[in-house]
């Protein structure tokens, strides 16, 4: 073009920064750069600044942010291309300093730019500040596209002001199924099930249409209610009727639920309906095969099968294959998949060792498994836990005082040395162990399986009052719960309490077997 006494125009010049760009042509831009630079287009053309934008912050960010510096005329799209190249790379707060930047420079923002504060808003945990721009979007009257509705309901849940999440969503007439997808999600993520099933139940009522992604996101919560896998089965059902089987997000989610509910046969069947598996969908197959006492030799045959296929194993298929390798039996195979993962050089997955320091524990070779500890140039968390929960009792609370010396436990690593404490009976050092989850303020009601523990620990250990107190103190209670106070009571010849406590317990499931029926009777009645 050039050879033909032709110039390169501002549009020419767009297409040619959005091809380099796509080519990843570092050098090939830079001088495309230097034309713009020597023909004034990029002090002139905002379009073109924002073009070269585009372009750098696929490689640098610094180098965008000095282009941006140098643009003679900068529109909202061109501060929208720069707040996204500092989300990016999860530099949130630079990206709300720029938006304040772009707002004392009198630059009017557009709703995409609301959009992307929310979501640096979400990122740095501000609900204060996702406030002011939720009040900013009522006076530009953005609150009426309902992408923007969408992101400050999903911003004030992960930053804990799920009430704000639920008076917006009150607020709002219209509502589409993407609207109701985040309010459902909110409540999933805080813990209220209950409230997402109703919701989801009032959704279908008012005659929005689930999606995929509505049913992927109750599916996840099929196991902390009464009848999950019934209710699994129903929405695996909906989603036949629905000609959505075939979609992999909801096939991967049924296949999880499916799994935790070892329910081999089930997983089986979406596994089969998915038309084209991906990694998450071998991986959790396997893992439900290799968590069922009779399908662990399948879970090796299907890896072998993945290997047959298109899809390339990755370091969560050897975790979920290793998980079948529990006895001395499968010592062999587990040495077998330990060499895989040498040969693929997976060992600098800090899991993966993890799950292989597992496996040795549960095949009986404590010494390869210490020896594989030992070698970890950076032992984390999940290499601790799984020593400690697979080691003697005496020795896994020797392992836990060595752990705090070097790191801060989590609640898996007090749940996995309150186990000890349990078979030993060692109601003493059960206590120091509840005295360490209150000084380190583990939030028995966010950790529900920590709170459980301690109950069991304590009625087995004979100290039937503290596991009565932890009880009470729980705002919800799940199956574990009541079955962890009841068999203490029974354990101590508490029969009177025993009953009473089953009897509160089937009130308390009957409440929320309710809300479930009802549900049930909506999935079954739809007629899509």
């Amino acid at each position: 073009m050039r050879e033909e006494s032709f110039e390169a125009n501002s549009v020419t010049v767009v297409a040619l920064l959005l091809a380099c760009g796509e080519l990843l042509d570092l050098r090939t831009g830079k001088e495309v750069h230097g034309y713009c630079l020597r023909n004034g287009l990029l002090y002139l053309d905002p379009h073109v600044g924002t073009a070269l934008l585009g372009f750098y912050l696929r490689f640098d960010v610094r180098i965008a942010c000095a282009v941006f510096e140098t643009m003679g005329l900068r529109n909202a799209v061109s501060w929208n291309a720069m707040i996204t190249g500092y989300l990016d790379v999860g530099k949130c707060t630079k990206a709300l300093e720029l938006f304040n930047q772009m707002l004392i420079d009198g630059i009017r923002c557009d709703n995409v730019t609301i959009l992307l504060v929310i979501q640096a808003c979400t990122e740095f945990g501000s609900p204060k500040l996702g406030m002011q721009v939720h009040q900013m979007a009522i006076k530009l009257d953005f609150c009426k596209d309902l992408y923007i509705v969408n992101s400050l309901v999903n911003m004030y849940s992960k930053t804990g002001s799920l009430r704000s999440s639920c008076d917006l969503f009150g607020s709002i007439s219209t509502r589409d199924v993407a609207l109701w997808n985040s309010m459902i999600s909110a409540y999933v993520e805080s813990g209220f099930i209950e409230d997402a099933m109703s919701l989801f139940a009032e959704m279908r009522f008012e005659g929005i249409k689930a999606d995929e992604r509505t049913i992927a996101i109750i599916s996840r919560v099929c196991e902390d209610l009464p009848n999950g896998l019934l209710n699994c089965r129903s929405l695996h059902g909906y989603g036949i009727k629905s000609g959505m089987e075939r979609n992999k997000h909801l096939g991967n989610a049924l296949l999880s639920v499916y799994a935790a509910q070892s329910c081999v046969k089930d997983a089986k069947k979406v596994f089969h309906e998915i038309g084209d598996a991906d990694v998450i969908s071998w991986n959790t197959l396997i893992l439900a095969l290799a968590h069922s006492y009779e399908s662990k030799g399948q879970a090796c045959e299907i890896f072998g099968k993945m290997r047959e296929s298109d899809t390339k194993p990755n370091s969560h298929t050897i975790i979920s294959v290793l998980a079948a390798c529990e006895a001395e039996a499968f010592l062999i195979i587990g040495r077998s998949f330990h060499g895989y993962v040498i040969k693929h050089n997976l060992e600098i997955d800090p899991s993966l060792n993890s799950a292989l320091t597992e496996m040795y524990m549960n095949c009986g070779d404590e010494a390869t498994a210490r020896n594989l500890f030992e070698r970890y140039g950076d032992k984390d968390l999940i290499s601790w836990n799984s020593l400690i929960s697979n080691d003697k009792a005496h020795e896994a609370l020797l392992f836990f005082q060595q752990m705090i010396s070097e790191m801060e436990p989590n609640p898996v690593s007090v749940i996995n040395v309150l186990s000890s404490c349990t078979h030993l009976a060692n109601l003493p050092q059960g206590l120091c162990l509840h005295a360490y989850t209150v000084r380190r303020e583990f939030s028995m009601g966010f950790d529900l399986s920590l709170a459980n523990s301690l109950i069991t620990m304590y009625a087995r250990c004979g100290n039937m009052q503290y596991a009565e107190k932890i009880f009470k103190t729980l705002s919800r209670k799940n199956i574990v719960s009541w079955n962890a106070l009841i068999s203490g009571y029974g354990m101590h010849g508490r029969g009177h309490d025993a009953m009473l406590a089953f009897s509160q317990m089937l009130e308390d499931v009957l409440n929320r077997t309710v809300l479930l029926l009802y549900l049930l009777y909506l999935l079954a009645a739809i007629v899509v």
